[in-house]
């Protein structure tokens, strides 16, 4: 399957109900410390998270298998760190991809914000750290909803 993030890669593809595809993906993008920058190559833990991308021929949901790693810099104060990458720096839920295909769809366009969040598949919420794209409203959104609680 062609997929085509930058510094992902496909791992796994399920399909879900309906049209909606899973695709998981984990990242080959150099682990560095954000402290000191040194290349880890000791892997200290794993999880699933949950990212939002656009639409790759029809609806996905995209599950990164995020590693946490070891730093072993003896000078660092961090001693483990997880991974980011250009496409989903620290902290971020959705693709650097997804945010400017939105900006773009608003600006350029000329859309109404509220179409162009639902022709994504989710509306658009307000939250302190600006505007996010929510896919399932019913389940909750916003500042106090956690994108991945069905992964913890």
């Amino acid at each position: 399957m062609i997929f085509n993030l930058p510094d992902f890669r496909v791992i796994n593809t399920e399909f879900l109900a309906g049209e909606l595809r899973r695709i998981i993906v984990e990242s080959t993008f150099p682990p560095g410390c954000p402290g000191c920058g040194v290349i880890s190559s000791r892997r200290k833990a794993g999880r699933l998270q949950r990212i939002r991308d656009i639409p790759v021929a029809g609806a996905v949901e995209l599950v990164w298998a995020k590693r946490r790693w070891f730093c072993d810099e003896v000078l660092c104060g961090r001693k483990s760190f997880s991974e980011a990458a250009p496409q989903v720096p620290r902290f971020a839920r959705s693709t650097a991809r997804l945010k400017q295909d939105l900006v773009s769809a608003v600006i350029d366009s000329g859309r109404a914000v509220s179409e162009t969040a639902s022709a994504y598949g989710g509306v658009l919420v307000a939250g302190p750290a600006g505007l996010g794209l929510c896919r399932r409203p019913a389940a909750g959104c916003g500042p106090a909803a956690s994108p991945d609680a069905r992964d913890r």
